[in-house]
């Protein structure tokens, strides 16, 4: 929870008027040649949200306000670096009790302390304003290839992990922490709990907020449909052998979990990669 108010990660329950608008596309091609033959279609949606009115404080700062923003964005510290000494620390304004491996924060408003009024509200939330697919199908002969990716983008995903003495901290985040001996850490120095840490729940920042999105490639199979001939032979009326593949790569910034999931504790199910054989027949 944040010490200075409500959490900024909890999207509010008294949002009173809400507007969207938005762009959706769809485009397709198929064209056959002989034996060859291939197509082609994709799909785009572009919706935004807007909160039109919501209950707010009537003091809260402009570049504190949910109203005229997105739905769910987040109200956050930007983290600009990490402090390597103390010598750092006393130059900067920071908070109380701030140690070597703390992330800096950027002190917003140039008030020559870091305060609540240095959070500021994220330019995307966790619902993308874009999202997008492609199927892709190519045939010849007695072959056939198809393929389907999926993605998203403008959207950001707040996870700061669990860890501590109630998780495991992620790897990334333990083998290249801020220590005595590892002064050029790229991750803060690690705390007996992250919700409650200087660096982590107690002041909300964008450290732990990433760019979530993604281009996936959702599916691919290749088959091969035995000819009449063979079918014949074997008394049977079709017969098609296949190979495919589920969540095969992920192109995305996001490197510890899944860029499609929402939980802010990186509590996730990952996204298995399925490979399958198998053969329909009917007789």
């Amino acid at each position: 929870m944040n010490p200075f108010g409500a959490d900024p990660l909890v999207p509010s329950e008294n949002i009173g008027k809400v507007s969207s608008k938005g762009v959706e596309a769809t485009l397709g091609y198929n064209k056959r040649m002989g034996k060859f033959s291939y197509g082609a279609s994709g799909n785009f949606t572009y919706a935004k949200s807007n909160i039109e009115f919501i209950d707010e404080a009537p003091g809260v700062l402009p570049y504190q306000r949910q109203t005229g923003n997105p739905l769910n964005t987040y109200l956050l510290y930007r983290a600009i670096g990490i402090y390597r000494t103390q010598e750092e620390i006393d130059k900067t304004p920071h908070l109380n009790g701030a140690q070597p491996g703390d992330l800096i924060y950027e002190d917003y408003n140039k008030d020559g302390q870091i305060t609540a009024d240095d959070q500021v509200r994220s330019q995307y939330g966790n619902i993308p304003l874009i999202t997008y697919g492609a199927m892709l199908n190519f045939g010849y002969g007695d072959f056939d290839l198809s393929a389907v990716f999926a993605g998203q983008a403008k959207v950001s995903q707040y996870v700061l992990p669990e860890s501590g003495t109630v998780g495991n901290f992620y790897s990334s985040w333990a083998d290249n922490r801020w220590s005595p001996t590892n002064t050029n850490g790229s991750y803060p120095r690690v705390d007996t709990r992250a919700s409650s840490s200087i660096n982590g729940g107690l002041y909300n920042n964008t450290f732990w907020l990433d760019n979530a999105s993604f281009l996936r490639l959702k599916n691919i199979e290749l088959g091969y449909t035995l000819p009449a001939s063979k079918l014949s032979l074997l008394h049977m009326q079709s017969a098609r052998l296949y190979v495919n593949a589920f969540n095969l790569f992920t192109i995305t910034k996001v490197k510890d979990y899944d860029p499609e999931g929402n939980s802010g504790s990186g509590q996730f199910y990952p996204q298995q990669k399925i490979i399958n054989v198998g053969v329909n027949v009917s007789f």
